[in-house]
């Protein structure tokens, strides 16, 4: 009897013990899977830390870039050259050639946003709180279920447009391709793309025109013999333009430029985390960079 005693003892104990062990090895599988999702996690922090002070540092380098380019006129072939200069997959645009939803006339905010987004954008810049027709004002924007006050003022970055009454997600994204914010409303005639001459109201013929002499021989864009234009009435007289045509084209005469120092400084997304990252900046003081808009996309 004492002797079956001890083998059920003996038993119980190596049962417990192979327990323990099993508790134990499933405690440190589940350390070792911490460890290793931590250390992953560090790795990815840091390479976030990396991918934005890269992006600072080519903003800084972008400025360089654009005091030792102090010519009378920029062109799409500067901005290809300006990228190429950073590297890293940085791309280089003009943020001139974009239309400016500060100064934007009602006719170009009612084909960007719709005549609802056009009403409510008009009250949104303006100083008063006076509701404009089809509008809104802080007595709309004050009534939300999560209230918020109407600006009354230059808007301070292209996405405050989906505060504005009438502006769905959807119109937004078609809109933030072809806006800014930023600048005083000047358009580059030498990197302004079709859509965006559309969508001032251009007639299509000018707009075809000046795809066509813009391009060159080789009928291409960003490359060496595009056609320049040193000043905007290089190019209304290159266009050989109907009375008609001219006369249509006549309440723009204000709107063009062929020079920028406001550019768009947009960075991929890195190898394996990174954001992606589009900077706004302005190269206007010679040697330095003003950062006027910074996004991340994860």
């Amino acid at each position: 009897m004492i002797h079956r005693r001890r083998g059920r003892t003996d038993g119980s104990v190596l049962v417990a013990a192979l327990f323990l062990l099993g508790v134990l090895a499933l405690v440190a599988a589940s350390l070792h899977a911490i460890a290793r999702q931590e250390s992953r996690l560090t790795a990815l922090r840091w390479e976030r830390v990396q991918r934005i002070q890269l992006a600072k540092r080519l903003a800084v380098e972008l400025g360089g870039w654009a005091a030792k380019s102090p010519g009378v006129h920029t062109t799409l072939r500067d901005l290809a050259d300006g990228s190429a200069a950073l590297g890293h997959g940085a791309v280089v645009t003009d943020e001139t050639a974009r239309i400016n939803l500060n100064t934007a006339d009602a006719e170009t905010l009612e084909r960007l946003l719709g005549p609802e987004g056009k009403a409510a954008l008009l009250d949104w810049r303006d100083k008063d709180d006076s509701t404009g027709t089809g509008g809104a004002e802080n007595s709309f924007y004050g009534g939300l279920p999560v209230p918020y006050r109407c600006r009354n003022g230059r808007l301070e970055n292209v996405a405050e447009l989906l505060l504005v009454k009438g502006v769905s997600a959807a119109a937004y994204h078609r809109a933030e391709p072809v806006v800014t914010a930023w600048g005083p409303g000047k358009i580059n005639v030498n990197t302004v793309s079709r859509d965006t001459l559309t969508l001032l109201g251009l007639p299509e013929n000018v707009v075809e025109k000046t795809m066509v002499l813009r391009a060159g021989p080789d009928r291409t864009m960003g490359t060496s013999d595009d056609r320049v234009w040193e000043r905007p009435g290089d190019w209304v007289e290159a266009l050989s333009l109907t009375t008609a045509e001219a006369a249509a084209l006549k309440k723009y005469e204000t709107l063009w430029g062929v020079r920028s120092s406001l550019f768009r400084l947009d960075l991929p997304r890195g190898a394996s985390f990174g954001p992606a990252l589009s900077l706004v900046v302005d190269c206007a003081k010679s040697g330095k960079t003003d950062l006027l808009s910074w996004r991340e996309e994860d």
